[in-house]
């Protein structure tokens, strides 16, 4: 599945949606201040 984002006022929230089961899955919400991608990185760890 690909991941959406949008962002909502002062935040980013990232998403799935499944056709299939007509369902929409919330990842992740980021107040837009952070450092997304240093946080996203540094899961991989």
């Amino acid at each position: 599945m690909k991941m959406h984002k949008v962002p909502v006022d002062n935040y980013v929230i990232y998403y799935t949606v499944d056709t299939g089961s007509c369902t929409v899955t919330v990842i992740r919400i980021f107040y837009e201040g952070q450092d997304v991608a240093g946080i996203i990185n540094s899961n991989n760890d």
